[in-house]
């Protein structure tokens, strides 16, 4: 993976911030739930439960495609 560690730390602790740490106590003792189609962080510690955004896919590997078009690409430019 060719991401700075800067980059990669952003977007963890923003994931943390939004999915793991209470908005009310900031406590990490949470629960992830879902209800209807709705995402809930419920709070064991204070008891707060608010609403996150959905997860969506992150980070989709390449693996058969990437190799194909690079073989694809060499093959063209040995011509």
């Amino acid at each position: 993976m060719k991401r700075q560690d800067k980059h990669v730390l952003q977007f963890l602790l923003a994931e943390l911030e939004e999915y793991v740490m209470c908005h009310t106590c900031r406590s990490s003792d949470t629960q992830l739930t879902k209800d209807t189609r709705l995402f809930f962080l419920q709070c064991q510690t204070c008891g707060s439960r608010c609403s996150v955004t959905a997860i969506k896919s992150g980070f989709t590997a390449m693996v058969g495609k990437r190799a194909a078009a690079r073989r694809a690409a060499e093959a063209t430019a040995g011509k």
